[in-house]
C-alpha cells in the first residue's frame, strides 16, 4: 500500500490518496487532479506496465515479460507507465521475492532503455551484490557515479564491495569519499576504521572509531574502539572501552568475554571476578526458575510444558542428577522410552543411589523385552530403596516372566 496527502493552504485544497492495490504512482494522479481543481488540462493516470510485466511473469518466465514490454512500449506507448521508476519498482519487488536472477535481467532492461540514468546501473549493482557478484556489482556502481557523481549511496556500496574483496586501498578511497560527502554519517567512519585495523594501521583505526563515537555513541563501535586499542598495545584504554560498551549494553557477550581474557591477561583479577559473579548469578537464577516451573507444570500434569522448562535448565547445567531424573521421567510418562533411557543412565551414573532411576530402567527393559536386564535394574532399585513398592511389582513381574514362580510371588 502507499499514501499521498498534498495540502495548498492558500488555496484552501487537500487531496488525500490511499491506495491498498500495490505500488501505484500515486504522484502522477495527484498532479492529473491539481489540474482539474484550476481547471487545466490534464491527462489520465496511465497503467503501471511494472504490474503488467509481474503478472506475466507469475504465469511465465522473465524473458516472455521482456518480450512484452517491448511489444507495449510500441503498440501502446501512451497507455502505460514507461518510466524508469517503474522497471526499478520491478525489479526490487523481485529482489524482495529472492528471484535475484530475474531482478538482474529487468535492471538490464531499463539501462537498455535509460542508458543515461544513473539510479538504473545503482540498482542493477545492489542486485549483483545480493547474488554475491561483487567485481560486476563495483562496475554498475562506477557507472552510476560516471552519469552522477553525488550517488553517495553508489559510493557506499562500492567501498563495502572492495572491502569484502579485500581491495583494502579502493575500499578506503570509497570510503573517504563518502565521508566527504556525508561528514555525519557514522558509516563512513565506522567502515574507514575496519579497512585501517586490517591494514595493521590500529591507531588510525583508532581515530575513526573514535569520531564515529562522538557522532553516534553505542556499544558495538566501543566494543570496536576496544579491539583496536587492544590491537595497538593500549591496554587500560581498552579496558575502558570494553566497560563503556557494557555501559551501554550490559548484555553485550563479545565485549564481556574479551574484557574477562583481558583482565587475567593483564593480572586484573579483582575485576576479573566482579565481572564473572553476577554472570553466575544470573545464571543461577534463571536455572532454578526453570527448575521451579518445571516441577509445578509436572505436578499439573503438563509434561511436555514441564520437560520445555526442565532442557532448558539442562542447558545451563547439565550434571544435575535430580533434573536427569526429571527429564527422563517425563519423557518415561509420553512414552518416549528412547529419550527416557538416555537420561535416567545419565543419572545413574552421575549418583547410583537413586533408586527411582533403576525403577524406571527396569520397566523400559521390561516393556522391550529385555527381563534378564529389567530384573537386574529392579533389584538395584529394590536394595537401594526396600519401601519402594512399585520396584517390588515389576520385580514380580519379571521373575514371572523369566519363569521364577516362588520368587516373584515372593516379590509381588
Amino acid at each position: 500500500f502507499n499514501t499521498l496527502i498534498e495540502r495548498m493552504v492558500e488555496q484552501k485544497h487537500l487531496i488525500i490518496l490511499l491506495n491498498n492495490t500495490g505500488g501505484t504512482n500515486l504522484g502522477s494522479v495527484s498532479i492529473g487532479i491539481t489540474r482539474i481543481l484550476f481547471d487545466e488540462p490534464y491527462d489520465l493516470p496511465k497503467k503501471s506496465i511494472a504490474r503488467k510485466l509481474m503478472k506475466t511473469m507469475k504465469e511465465s518466465d522473465v524473458k516472455s515479460a521482456i518480450e512484452q514490454y517491448q511489444v507495449i512500449k510500441k503498440s501502446h506507448p501512451k497507455d502505460y507507465d514507461f518510466s524508469p521508476q517503474e522497471l526499478n519498482s520491478l525489479g526490487y519487488a523481485l529482489l524482495q521475492k529472492e528471484r535475484v536472477e530475474d531482478s538482474i535481467e529487468i535492471f538490464k532492461l531499463n539501462i537498455e532503455v535509460y542508458p543515461k540514468n544513473s539510479n538504473a546501473y545503482d540498482s542493477l549493482a545492489e542486485a549483483y551484490m545480493v547474488k554475491g557478484d561483487k567485481k560486476l556489482a563495483v562496475i554498475n556502481y562506477a557507472k552510476s557515479l560516471e552519469l552522477n557523481p553525488n550517488n553517495t549511496n553508489a559510493i557506499l556500496n562500492a567501498g563495502y564491495c572492495y572491502l569484502k574483496m579485500e581491495e583494502l586501498d579502493e575500499a578506503e578511497k570509497y570510503f573517504g569519499k563518502y565521508i566527504k560527502a556525508m561528514p555525519k554519517s557514522v558509516k563512513g567512519y565506522n567502515n574507514l576504521a575496519i579497512v585501517f585495523f586490517l591494514k595493521g594501521d590500529y591507531g588510525t583505526a583508532v581515530a575513526y572509531y573514535q569520531k564515529a563515537l562522538e557522532l553516534n555513541p553505542n556499544a558495538d563501535t566501543y566494543f570496536n574502539l576496544a579491539d583496536a586499542l587492544n590491537a595497538d598495545g593500549r591496554y587500560d584504554d581498552a579496558v575502558n572501552a570494553y566497560e563503556k560498551a557494557l555501559e551501554f549494553e550490559p548484555g553485550h557477550n563479545e565485549a564481556k568475554q574479551a574484557l574477562l581474557t583481558l583482565c587475567f591477561q593483564l593480572g586484573y583479577f579483582e575485576k576479573a571476578r566482579d565481572l564473572i559473579s553476577p554472570s553466575l548469578k544470573e545464571r543461577e537464577d534463571v536455572y532454578v526458575k526453570h527448575i521451579d516451573s518445571g516441577s509445578r507444570l509436572q505436578t499439573k500434569g503438563l509434561l511436555h510444558e514441564a520437560l520445555r522448562e526442565y532442557l532448558k535448565a539442562y542447558q545451563i547445567n547439565p550434571l544435575n542428577s535430580q533434573l536427569l531424573f526429571d527429564i527422563g521421567r517425563c519423557y518415561y510418562k509420553l512414552n518416549n522410552f528412547v529419550d527416557a533411557e538416555k537420561y535416567l543412565k545419565k543419572t545413574v551414573e552421575i549418583d547410583s543411589d537413586i533408586a527411582e532411576a533403576y525403577n524406571l530402567l527396569g520397566q523400559i527393559a521390561l516393556a522391550n523385552g529385555d527381563d534378564a536386564e529389567a530384573l537386574v535394574l529392579l533389584i538395584n532399585a529394590v536394595e537401594k530403596k526396600p519401601e519402594l513398592a512399585e520396584a517390588h511389582l515389576y520385580m514380580g513381574m519379571a521373575l514371572l516372566r523369566i519363569g521364577d514362580l516362588l520368587q516373584s510371588i515372593k516379590s509381588i
